[in-house]
């Protein structure tokens, strides 16, 4: 199912603003801190791992129109990027529907719908399929991963 039809016009009243890299500010949906990574874990968006966005920020900084391919976009980390790199565009690939429409949401919030560019699908090196399980809720479990190979389907 394709989420894009869903989130033309996402619902904007529910948005929290959270700091980013180098003073910039982001809008993001509260639920982006409840599916932990990057965003903490603390119930409010923080950013995980700020350094790394700052290593990948200055190294676009040397490119006049960088292209980034987001595998695994979750809900938007390395999609917002372009907030600072006016030239930058991404292609964000989330299998996972419930993080793909974070992500989606997450980019329109920032107003970078024409410069990020989403994909509902999963990237490998040889063509399959299977079934991505929500995990938001289980202890020591993030989106999509499994204690073991029988949870996969």
């Amino acid at each position: 199912m394709c989420m894009d039809a869903v989130l033309d016009r996402p619902d904007t009243r529910a948005a929290l603003e959270a700091d980013f890299i180098q003073g910039a500010r982001v809008m993001l949906d509260p639920a982006s801190a409840r599916v932990g990574g990057v965003w903490g874990k603390t119930g409010l968006p923080a950013l995980g791992d700020p350094d790394f966005l700052c290593l990948m920020s200055e190294l676009l900084r040397h490119i006049s129109a960088p292209a980034v391919v987001d595998v695994g976009a979750n809900s938007g980390y390395l999609s917002l990027l372009p907030l600072l790199h006016t030239g930058m565009k991404v292609f964000a690939f989330e299998p996972n529907p419930a993080l793909y429409a974070l992500l989606k949401k997450n980019i329109f919030l920032n107003g970078l719908d024409g410069r990020v560019e989403t994909f509902p699908l999963a990237l490998a090196d040889k063509r399959g399929g299977g079934k991505i399980k929500n995990t938001f809720l289980r202890p020591g479990l993030g989106p999509g991963l499994h204690r073991d190979a029988s949870e996969i389907c």
